[in-house]
């Protein structure tokens, strides 16, 4: 049986075609074994182009797709690594919203106060979410005084679109730092594409700009945004060319077959399937991660409380803080927000845990 060269399931179930009138095959899995992935297509009798070879299948069978990098892509894929702030033990970051229970900006003074606990507790970053309350200036110069570095976002929302984003770089670009070293990261984005507040082919435009306007002005670190897995694995041939590295957010908690204490693992699986996306090119970060303390109801097997936040958070650290390539969701709760789905929008401050 011919094997197809492509680690994507989207790659591997549209080369994988009936003729004349039989299904589609679907995917069943993928496994990911020192870089190289397995994928398995199912196939009833019929016959298939596979990767461009006609096959005639007599009886059901399974059809084993597999890819490994090339060398080259492998080396871009390192060159990438070597510039990211992670590989070190312990937590990375922590997400952070300089905003009052009310939804009102904080004053200097309160999130000086905040960035020095967040420094106490072994976090090296802050990931902001945009560039509002004047938080490139409040939190950057806490964050210096604390000898920490930021994750800068640029936020991209239904109401002011791209336009706003446009905004934010132009903030980003004009902030008087002394040096480009206290920003780890650029995230371009928080599930704009998940949330339908932007096309992925839009998003990858900006990203291009964003880096072009970026790298003019002396910043050489990695530009991304943050997404789901799945936009990823739909949208991999637009958005993995357009970042430097692979960024998802993973909650746990919305999978309805995650216990707390399976957390971590779930979350290592994701960086494996965010980083086969992209076909192994560049190496993948969690930019959000966490667990509700309370929630109106379960999600399954996910139930929500404080011992089952402890749980879970220290499920994630296990599996993931010997790399460090997990910013930790959030600082506190989140009284402005609306409860969402669960209720647990406004309950997964976890700070103390750590």
């Amino acid at each position: 049986m011919p094997w197809l060269a492509s680690s994507n399931p989207a790659i591997a179930t549209s080369y994988v075609t009936a003729t004349p009138t039989e299904d589609v095959p679907q995917m069943i899995a993928t496994a990911i074994v020192d870089q190289t992935a397995y994928t398995t297509v199912s196939c009833t009798a019929g016959t298939y182009t596979i990767g461009g070879v006609v096959t005639t299948v007599t009886e059901p069978t399974a059809i084993v797709v597999t890819t490994t990098p090339s060398p080259a892509k492998l080396r871009r894929r390192d060159e990438v690594a070597m510039q990211l702030p992670v590989n070190s033990p312990g937590p990375w970051a922590i997400t952070y919203a300089p905003y009052t229970d009310e939804g009102l900006c904080k004053t200097a003074d309160e999130v000086a106060s905040d960035v020095h606990k967040i420094a106490s507790k072994g976090f090296r970053a802050i990931r902001l979410y945009s560039t509002d309350c004047a938080s490139l200036s409040a939190v950057g110069d806490a964050a210096a005084a604390e000898g920490i570095k930021l994750i800068l976002g640029v936020s991209i929302n239904k109401d002011s679109g791209l336009t706003g984003a446009y905004e934010q770089v132009n903030a980003i670009l004009d902030w008087p730092r002394k040096s480009w070293d206290v920003v780890d990261m650029v995230v371009v984005g928080n599930e704009a594409v998940f949330n339908g507040f932007v096309t992925a082919a839009d998003l990858a435009a900006f990203l291009d700009q964003t880096r072009k306007s970026l790298r003019e002005s002396g910043y050489g670190g990695p530009i991304t945004t943050a997404e789901t897995p799945t936009v990823i694995e739909q949208h991999y041939g637009i958005l993995c060319p357009a970042i430097d590295v692979v960024g998802v957010n993973v909650q746990p908690f919305f999978d309805a077959s995650v216990k707390p204490q399976d957390a971590g693992r779930f979350v290592r699986k994701q960086i494996a399937n965010a980083e086969a996306a992209c076909n192994f090119e560049l190496p993948a970060v969690i930019l959000e991660a966490g667990w509700p303390s309370a929630a109106t109801e379960a999600n399954g097997l996910a139930v929500a409380g404080r011992q089952e936040q402890e749980l879970a958070i220290r499920s994630i650290r296990e599996a993931t803080d010997a790399k460090g390539n997990v910013v930790y969701f959030t600082f506190v709760d989140d009284e402005w927000k609306l409860p969402g789905a669960f209720g647990v929008e406004q309950r997964f401050g976890c700070v103390d845990l750590f």
